[in-house]
């Protein structure tokens, strides 16, 4: 048996323990080059086993085909041939992706909430090593958005743009003046900016033909409101809350008949409505919102009737209610 001389392998396995676990590092679980380094700094409230979920999951959604290594230093991250690799350094207050002199991304990760910390910090990483043209950041204070993007891009699903937007909902109302309780459809189609903070829409809506008084006189009333809305709020994760106001016009038919005669009279009129209304929305998966409102409706001005010096009809002056809507997002970019 020939033994190594004992020099050699004082020297030897010192080497190997460097090498083998810095290769076992590098390979990232599904097998790609690593091409970004994950820099955790001393003090950093994200954990090394979050931000690693979190990243497989955002690679999985942008469909990249790219891998990772985890280094305590920048000093330690691979050097990335002739181009720079990209390096996302997570520190105690933000989070930076420099590639070589340039830094990409830089957002404080204190506007987020703890938990969500790893998963935003993933998506907006990917939102970045997926687009190709070149970026400088824009500090934001609230860091609301990443400032990643030359004008007309996207960053993360939070589009610098117009984005339009297409809501059907159902709205329960009861009507101050009739004393009527209601149920209508409506549907809603507008645009919106600042990742959907604020919008502007037209919303149509059918209140079908309800029964306002039996006796003595038979009256029903049906209406179709068309009005424009303006919304703005605030995100507060995971829901948008914003306020709403509107100014339309009510289509009103009103049908009137005495009990004792077979005659019925019928009248449609125009009349202005001012709307007010409190609205969460939800983002579901993909482009879908689910949203709930409480709604007032006013009515400035409206018509009484009257048959033969009976009363048939006493007109709304407000309809407080509520509002379930379905909406689906389009244009701006992935979401």
């Amino acid at each position: 048996m020939i033994h190594p001389p004992a020099g050699r392998l004082a020297i030897l396995l010192p080497a190997l323990a460097t090498v083998l676990p810095a290769a076992v590092a590098s390979a990232d679980p599904g097998g790609e080059t690593p091409v970004f380094c994950v820099v955790l700094e001393a003090g950093t409230p994200v954990a090394a086993d979050a931000l690693e979920t979190a990243l497989v999951i955002e690679r999985r959604k942008a469909g990249i085909d790219t891998g990772w290594v985890f280094r305590d230093a920048a000093g330690g991250c691979p050097s990335g041939g002739s181009e720079p690799s990209p390096r996302l350094e997570v520190g105690t207050h933000r989070a930076r992706l420099v590639q070589g002199e340039r830094v990409r991304l830089d957002f404080p990760i204190h506007s987020v909430p703890a938990p969500d910390r790893p998963a935003e910090i993933a998506r907006r990483a990917f939102c970045v090593l997926g687009d190709a043209v070149a970026s400088t950041p824009v500090p934001l204070g609230d860091g609301a958005f990443p400032g990643i993007r030359a004008a007309g891009s996207r960053a993360g699903g939070r589009p610098g743009g117009t984005t339009g937007y297409a809501t059907v909902g159902g709205r329960y109302g009861w009507q101050k003046g009739p004393g009527l309780h209601l149920g209508g459809i409506e549907i809603e189609a507008g645009a919106a900016w600042l990742d959907e903070r604020l919008s502007v829409g037209l919303e149509a809506g059918f209140l079908p033909r309800r029964q306002a008084r039996t006796a003595p006189v038979d009256s029903s009333v049906e209406s179709v409101p068309l009005v424009a809305m303006v919304r703005g709020g605030v995100r507060l994760r995971p829901f948008l809350l914003r306020l709403g106001a509107g100014v339309g016009v009510e289509w009103r038919r009103v049908q009137i008949r005495l009990a004792a005669y077979e005659a019925t009279r019928s009248d449609a009129s125009w009349l202005p409505v001012l709307d007010g209304e409190v609205e969460a929305v939800l983002r579901l998966a993909g482009r879908f919102r689910l949203a709930l409102a409480a709604t007032l409706r006013g009515y400035p001005k409206g018509t009484r009737y009257a048959w033969n010096g009976f009363p048939a009809f006493e007109p709304p002056v407000l309809m407080a209610g509520a509002v379930l809507r379905l909406g689906l997002s389009f244009g701006g970019g992935p979401r």
